[in-house]
């Protein structure tokens, strides 16, 4: 696999020289939306070549697009992985409840505002006046993989502790992880897509997150409507559903 070139025009050096901060809810209810209107694709037939293992694979049409010009521009041997597409607002709150309880466990003594405001930091509040990124189509969370399909590390740290390797720019990962890292965002900022700073596996385009980390004037997705849902996309809400997967979330993920 040949690595990406560490030059300093790259989009990546420069920003983790600037250490930027993820906007907070607060900020993001202040952008204004102005729905374009653009319907949703199937991920896995708008970009070939892009492994796909998402419960709800679909993008915006102009984010299926983008996705696959990033990929365009990565180094041989690296290919993109996407974990996660659209999500219904059942599953954003069932896994924001989800990381709640999960918090609550780990500070039992933390008071209700308390574990809400750490909660809102990495899993996005589902009745918040901007919607999550994930519901509108705009987001998506992605992975690296090598030319066989096994995840790249995008993880490992010098020196372990809870969350430490989920910022972009975290000092904790390896010189690898970071290489990889940089492979990543340098292809997905390179083409439009902004990155929650907070979280290096997620990107976006369109939604407020997107509108606020590049200090656009508005966002233009909102929330998907569910009445414009293609029937395929509805026939795998149910089929998730009759499973008991719909509402099955990884605290982990934005």
């Amino acid at each position: 696999m040949r690595l990406g070139d560490m030059s300093t025009e790259s989009p990546f050096l420069r920003d983790a020289a600037h250490r930027p901060r993820e906007p907070g809810i607060v900020v993001l209810e202040r952008i204004l939306i102005e729905e374009c209107g653009e319907p949703i694709a199937d991920v896995r037939e708008r970009c070939p070549g892009v492994l796909v293992n998402a419960p709800l694979p679909w993008l915006r049409g102009t984010v299926c697009r983008m996705v696959s010009e990033a990929v365009a521009r990565m180094p041989s041997g690296v290919r993109m992985l996407v974990t996660t597409g659209m999500r219904t607002l059942e599953m954003q709150a069932a896994g924001y409840e989800a990381y709640v309880s999960h918090l609550r466990g780990e500070h039992p003594d933390w008071p209700k505002p308390i574990l809400h405001r750490q909660a809102n930091r990495f899993f996005h509040p589902p009745h918040s006046k901007c919607p999550p990124g994930h519901t509108t189509g705009g987001a998506v969370d992605v992975r690296l993989v090598d030319d066989e399909g096994r995840e790249l590390d995008m993880w490992s740290a010098l020196l372990q502790s809870s969350n430490s390797t989920w910022p972009t720019f975290s000092r904790r990962v390896s010189p690898e992880v970071r290489e990889m890292r940089k492979i990543l965002y340098d292809a997905m900022i390179g083409v439009g897509f902004s990155n929650c700073w907070d979280e290096w596996w997620h990107y976006s385009y369109g939604d407020s997150g997107w509108a606020a980390r590049l200090a656009r004037p508005l966002a233009v997705y909102g929330r998907y409507p569910e009445v414009c849902y293609p029937p395929e996309f509805v026939a795998r809400v149910d089929e998730l559903r009759a499973a008991g997967q719909l509402t099955r979330l990884k605290p982990t993920m934005k």
